[in-house]
């Protein structure tokens, strides 16, 4: 009796062993040929999306050619350089947001540094606006020492003030600082 209840529970082992191996194989063979149905139904579609960014494409490089022109004459307005529609400077003919140069990190746009005092910042490491932002002032004070600059004539407390509102692209606040500065001289 035991031997037969032992030969019906092998058996009954033996076939849910062989049942879950035919089930999961015919699961595996239904979900690879889904996929490549419906990735050919995707790609169609991102094909299509990507030729329709593709030809809208052709204004951004026409704006961009045109603001390089702008550059190459002397300057934009602060506004158009951090993100501002032109439309929306045009409205916004009561604030004057000034011309300045906007490329990238660079260093001169600070009062005080000109392009001496820039080349000093890259040596010790200050390449970006947010470095000199981070910058301890007494490490300023140190790198102006070392090159035999007299840093009395520098507002050393504006340069990170400066610094970081440009590199959070706060241009207009910027300007409104440099103004500020101007007005104190």
């Amino acid at each position: 009796m035991f031997y037969t209840l032992m030969k019906f529970l092998g058996w009954g082992i033996l076939f849910t062993l062989v049942g879950g191996v035919v089930g999961w194989f015919l699961h595996v063979l239904q979900t690879r040929s889904q996929p490549a149905a419906t990735s050919t139904v995707i790609d169609q579609q991102e094909i299509e999306r990507m030729r329709q960014r593709l030809a809208d494409l052709g204004g951004v490089v026409e704006e961009r050619n045109r603001l390089r022109v702008q550059l190459a004459a002397g300057g934009v307005p602060a506004s158009a350089v951090s993100g501002e529609s032109l439309d929306t400077q045009q409205r916004e003919s009561d604030v004057d947001v000034g011309m300045i140069r906007p490329e990238l990190d660079d260093l001169t746009l600070i009062k005080g540094v000109g392009p001496e005092i820039a080349e000093l910042c890259r040596e010790v490491g200050i390449v970006t606006w947010q470095h000199l932002a981070d910058a301890e002032q007494d490490d300023l004070v140190s790198m102006l020492d070392v090159a035999e600059i007299p840093y009395q004539f520098y507002d050393l407390r504006t340069w990170a003030q400066q610094a970081d509102l440009l590199a959070r692209g706060r241009w207009d606040e910027f300007n409104e600082l440099i103004q500020l500065l101007d007005r104190r001289q």
